[in-house]
């Protein structure tokens, strides 16, 4: 039984997606680089430290800097307890120390929430070959439709990174799965669907649209007629459901409401605008996943021949979508990805008419072209995960060349080196408002508990004072600073504080430099494009940083 199991196709294709995504899990780190990763991170931290699963009893120590519902960390939750304690195993300090310690450094929860995040993608791909099998009625079309799910690029950046994106792709799925389920009542389908969309508005309160693809399911699937739409108890209770279950997140932590503010909806927007967003939105698509968009069109081809009430189903939503997010957000990648779920089965509908209409070996040819193609720029994506960011190597050069020993400056995006006492101190001085918990803590770590050695440093990245930067050549010169990291970008969109920066290396001598200048080329902006060229021709994700040896 164990032997028939793992040697299922798909089980190959789980593997081959977990190689991609696990390449990746140590991206970044100490520093913190990815957007909106560590508002679950730290608010999960901060449930232990609480002691509390009611983030609504404390509200102000929450709200700072997390606004999104509590869901995923509760199932951060038990994980984080069990890395603490084999954390704890052998530590030498005490409690207090420790507490210390992972303030300063709390990579390893970061990569726990990571691989959570890369089990729950791996999941999905489970849940998306089931789904499309009931869909086509054909195994080897669903196999396809998962392989494409595990080397898709969009899907692929966001799985290896613990934001929410990927568990809102995996509710989308199971709910979708439910939906199709060949062998469950209309009923038992609904019921669970129901409860899978209400429940996964604790993830985000996106997953509340899949609502509207139950009701075209209703309509399309189960051969109703518009009026029982509105008749039918089915759909009643589901939305009766949904309501419900979405209700609780917000009453567990009312701020999870607190990205209401940053919506579009008061900005200009036309009817023209929104009609044309269901082609803007997911044009980008075309070029960076070429192969799901072909046999998506293909698929959509004999479906318009064939009345295929999925392909129906699937442009209506997804046009949903785009003008929901035309009107009340905007246009980004990461967006895409719930609406990749229907791209992908339907291509493997697109799959299953060419192996009908093609030769067998034209058929086969093809298909493993394809799939070359999605292997080449997955494993490339995947790879250059595993080489790291240019911030990385900057601090990894820094360590191989003895700077430790040096004063350095850094003034590049979301960049820090770890710091002595003595240089929080000084950034202190500079700026009391620049200090972040991180700064705070290692004020008062012991060496012998630190995860890396200290630089002397300045991490100007959060400093505000304008004196300071009059006057910087003056003071670094007084204060015999010897190595400037400086981004070549203005990534702070202040041209007068760039300038006085830069002017450290008038006479100073460049050391190394890092880094591409491809900025929609971020794997912590989980942004690739708008091509895939560019993939092939850099060495390393991260902007472009150069490192100086400072010279008055």
């Amino acid at each position: 039984m164990f032997k028939k199991i793992i040697t299922q196709p798909i089980i190959f294709i789980i593997i081959f997606a977990f190689l991609l995504r696990i390449a990746s899990l140590n991206y970044g780190l100490p520093m913190w680089l990815y957007n909106d990763e560590q508002p679950f991170v730290l608010a999960t931290l901060k449930m232990m430290q609480l002691k509390t699963l009611l983030p609504v009893l404390h509200q102000e120590a929450f709200t700072p800097f997390f606004y999104y519902p509590p869901y995923i960390n509760y199932l951060y939750l038990p994980f984080f307890v069990l890395t603490t304690g084999i954390s704890l195993i052998g530590f030498p300090g005490t409690l207090s120390d420790f507490q210390t310690q992972i303030a300063s450094d709390p990579s390893v929860f970061f990569i726990t929430g990571r691989l959570i995040v890369i089990l729950i993608s791996l999941t999905s791909i489970y849940l998306v070959y089931k789904t499309t099998e009931f869909l086509t009625k054909e195994k080897k079309s669903a196999l396809i439709a998962a392989f494409l799910t595990a080397t898709s690029v969009v899907h692929l950046t966001l799985s290896i990174t613990g934001k929410h994106w990927v568990p809102i792709f995996f509710f989308y799925t199971l709910a979708l799965f439910c939906l199709s389920h060949p062998q469950w009542s209309l009923k038992k389908r609904f019921l669970l669907a129901s409860i899978v969309t209400g429940v996964g508005t604790g993830v985000s309160t996106i997953v509340i649209l899949f609502s509207f693809y139950m009701a075209l399911w209703f309509w399309l699937h189960e051969n109703k007629k518009v009026k029982e739409l509105f008749t039918q108890w089915t759909l009643y209770k589901s939305a009766i459901i949904i309501a419900g279950l979405s209700i609780v997140p917000i009453i567990l932590y009312p701020a999870s409401l607190g990205f209401v503010p940053d919506t579009t909806l008061k900005d200009y927007k036309t009817l023209i605008g929104a009609f044309s967003s269901v082609f803007i939105f997911p044009k980008e698509l075309l070029f960076i996943e070429p192969v799901i968009m072909l046999l998506f069109f293909t698929g959509l081809y004999f479906a318009i021949r064939k009345k295929e009430k999925f392909f129906l189903s699937s442009v209506i939503f997804i046009t949903f979508y785009s003008v929901i997010f035309y009107f009340f957000f905007r246009f980004e990648q990461r967006f895409l990805l719930p609406i990749i779920l229907f791209l992908i089965i339907g291509a493997s509908f697109g799959i299953k008419e060419l192996r009908n209409i093609l030769p067998k070996k034209v058929w086969s040819a093809s298909i493993y072209a394809l799939i070359l193609i999605t292997v080449i720029i997955s494993a490339r994506l995947s790879f250059l995960g595993f080489v790291n960011d240019s911030r990385v190597h900057t601090k990894n050069w820094l360590i191989e060349n003895g700077a430790q020993n040096e004063k350095v400056i850094v003034y590049a995006n979301l960049m820090r080196l770890p710091n002595t006492k003595e240089g929080v101190l000084e950034q202190e001085k500079i700026d009391p408002k620049s200090l972040r918990t991180v700064d705070q803590a290692e004020k008062n770590i012991r060496d012998e508990i630190r995860r890396e050695p200290p630089f002397h440093v300045l991490n100007l990245y959060t400093v505000r004072n304008k004196d300071f930067y009059k006057n910087i050549k003056d003071y670094t010169k007084k204060e015999k600073y010897k190595y400037l990291i400086v981004s070549k970008e203005d990534f702070l969109d202040n041209k007068e504080q760039f300038e006085q920066v830069r002017s450290l290396i008038e006479k100073s001598t460049l050391v190394a430099s890092f880094g591409n200048n491809e900025s929609h080329y971020s794997l912590a902006k989980s942004e690739i494009g708008p091509t895939l060229l560019p993939l092939f021709k850099i060495k390393e994700f991260g902007p472009e940083i150069e490192i100086y040896k400072l010279e008055f």
